[in-house]
Parts: structure tokens; sequence; C-alpha cells
């Protein structure tokens, strides 16, 4: 979020990410997470 993230090239794709806390939340979003990121 506030740090800037690395081009998508070399950086891994969003649903490949590292944990987050939203990809930690039980509940399955990685659409919302997805369009949150970007």
């Amino acid at each position: 979020m506030a740090q800037a993230k690395p081009p998508e090239s070399e950086a891994k794709p969003p649903n490949q990410k590292p944990a987050s806390p939203q990809d930690l939340r039980p509940e399955p979003a990685p659409v919302f997470d997805d369009f949150a990121s970007i």
C-alpha cells in the first residue's frame, strides 16, 4: 500500500503476492484484493 511495489514483470501476480492482511482473511476475495492492490 504505502510501499511502492516492484514492476509486475518482476513481482509475483496479485494472487501469488506475499501474505498480506487481506490474503490472511478467512473470506475469499481475490478480485477485491486484486483491485485494492492496483
